[in-house]
């Protein structure tokens, strides 16, 4: 019988292409990972302390990639965690995190990589929407409903750069 792939692939190194990027440009990371049958897919989570987002590699060619876009906020952005997943029936995978901790598919809670000093800078000379939008009104259009019905619910809401979800919940 052959044997089952059980576990995730093993990071080895990996490194930041540019360290200083502005708005159009790509952010590439390249990694190198061991699996038995290969690396599918992963992703590398970066955050400056307030906004965090995803480097991804979609096709596990070693190179996870992120288009910058010109409403990030300049500042230093440090890998928070790596996720890599193999290409076994089982899609093993393995979570690297900034703090030496591992889980997933692994054999060991720890690793030795050292995450929190893989970073790049942005660089963005744009001006960047920082304030939320402001909900002036909101009402329910009828207190009553019937199995069936539709609630509406209007509010008025403003913003400089516009409106682009709302979310409206009850309990």
């Amino acid at each position: 019988p052959n044997p089952v792939d059980t576990e995730a692939p093993e990071l080895v190194s990996f490194s930041i292409q540019d360290n200083t990027l502005q708005p159009g440009e790509t952010l590439f990371v390249d990694y190198v990972a061991t699996d038995e049958h290969g690396v599918y897919w992963g992703y590398i989570n970066f955050s400056d302390g307030n906004d965090y987002f995803r480097a991804y590699d979609y096709d596990g060619d070693g190179i996870a990639e992120y288009q910058i876009h010109d409403q990030m906020l300049s500042g230093t952005y440090t890998v928070q965690r790596v996720y890599l997943s193999d290409d076994s029936y089982d899609s093993n995978s393995a979570n690297y995190y900034q703090d030496g901790s591992l889980d997933g598919d692994v054999a060991s809670s720890t690793h030795d990589l050292e995450l929190s000093s893989r970073s790049f800078v942005v660089d963005n000379p744009n001006p960047v929407d920082t304030e939320a939008p402001e909900l002036v009104s909101v009402s329910i259009q009828d207190n009553t409903l019937q199995p069936g019905d539709t609630l509406f619910v209007d509010y008025v809401a403003t913003d400089a750069h516009g409106i682009q979800t709302v979310n409206v919940s009850f309990s």
